[in-house]
């Protein structure tokens, strides 16, 4: 099967085994699973609890776990997993023992890279955001030659992910750290010094936090989409839940404006939060592995000019409904719907504009959608665009340039 050369890249969350800090804030042998498998319909037809299939409620302290993930995300076209990696005043870390077992293992056959989650530790996971557990504070420069080290051993391995041969790194919010230039600059110093070439830092596009946003003035390589943090849609109410219409967040994903010199595109896989934050939790439903193919095949079209990667959310992010990994009721569909956006020959022959106006306006109505998605563009492109982009995303074929 030939692939798009885009390299794809999805989040990886840790919190699938006990620790002590988890232990004393929410009970004995608390993990993501708890809230997982606890979780109720709040609504009719509300989805819950979401119940994984063939890796099962998993426990990352066993080795074969994350060995079987790394098989399982290339079978299917992830290029690689971005592991959170939890990080806080004088060294103290969080939920490290799957990352640094990886870094171990070579038998967990997958590229990586690392992004840093630089907030606050709340209760957020029950939804009590204000309750602060441990505050992020950065130090001074001994603290970031301390948090460099750690992440070296990282950066030296082989399958760690390089952009211009340089360790990429995402930081979560660049906003948030009061010297970010001046620790990023040692860290670039402290980069060479090591034998690497640099670091090709990234910060987040996210409108989930009130941080200065304007990127100019740090000193990072580039930005990520974190879809659907970064979009911004009216919701509705339904059972007493709020709700997004999952192509109205998408069409806002790709319509994102260019704000930053390089900007790597984003994607989602579906969202409810619900089992962590019950009735002030968010559903974006209509979701459909068939609608995420279509979408996520559009991203990675357009990423060749935009930096060649997709940020994709997220491999295991179950307690917010957003996961890649098998579940009883879609089964692997999702992961095949990867494959077939990461095919070429998922690109239908140019034969279908040959098709009569009939056919075609039958398939507008059919796909609500996208004619919602057509009626943004030619707002924004005018007449003569709305003809010929929007008619060729309908037929999922590839944009002329």
């Amino acid at each position: 099967q030939n692939v798009s050369a885009s390299k794809v890249i999805a989040f990886y969350l840790p919190q699938f085994h006990p620790i002590k800090e988890n232990n004393e804030w929410w009970g004995e042998g608390f993990t993501e699973w708890t809230n997982v498998a606890s979780a109720t319909p709040l609504y009719d037809g509300h989805q819950q609890p979401k119940i994984p299939k063939d890796l099962g409620f998993y426990d990352l302290r066993l080795k074969e776990v994350q060995e079987r993930q790394a098989a399982m995300a290339k079978m299917y076209g992830i290029s690689g997993f971005c592991y959170y990696h939890y990080w806080f005043e004088k060294g103290r870390k969080l939920l490290s023992d799957p990352i640094e077992s990886m870094l171990k293992n070579k038998n967990i056959n997958i590229d990586f890279c690392i992004c840093w989650a630089n907030e606050p530790w709340t209760r957020a996971w029950d939804g009590l955001q204000r309750d602060v557990l441990i505050d992020q504070k950065y130090g001074n420069k001994s603290e970031w030659r301390q948090h460099f080290d750690y992440l070296l051993t990282f950066f030296k391995d082989g399958r760690y992910i390089r952009v211009d041969n340089k360790p990429m790194l995402l930081i979560y919010r660049i906003g948030h750290i009061p010297e970010i230039n001046k620790m990023l600059n040692y860290w670039r110093e402290l980069a060479l010094e090591n034998g690497l070439n640099g670091l090709h830092i990234v910060g987040a596009y996210s409108n989930s936090f009130n941080d200065d946003n304007d990127f100019y003035s740090y000193d990072i390589d580039a930005i990520y989409e974190f879809a659907p943090n970064c979009c911004q849609v009216e919701n509705y109410q339904k059972g007493g839940v709020s709700h997004i219409d999952y192509s109205r967040i998408w069409e806002e994903v790709i319509t994102l404006p260019k704000i930053y010199k390089t900007q790597y595109l984003g994607g989602f896989v579906s969202w409810d939060n619900t089992p962590r934050r019950g009735k002030n939790g968010l559903v974006i439903e209509n979701s459909s592995p068939k609608l995420f193919q279509k979408y996520l095949k559009y991203q990675i079209d357009r990423s060749a000019k935009r930096g060649g990667i997709v940020f994709l959310n997220a491999w295991n992010e179950w307690a917010e409904g957003c996961y890649l990994e098998p579940d009883q009721k879609n089964g692997s569909k999702w992961l095949e719907a990867v494959s077939r956006a990461r095919s070429i020959e998922e690109n239908p022959s140019e034969e279908l504009l040959k098709l009569n106006k009939g056919w075609l306006f039958e398939k507008i109505r059919e796909l609500h959608s996208d004619v919602i998605l057509g009626i943004r563009l030619l707002k924004r492109e005018g007449l003569r665009s709305f003809t010929r982009r929007t008619y060729y995303y309908i037929l999922g074929i590839k944009i002329p340039k």
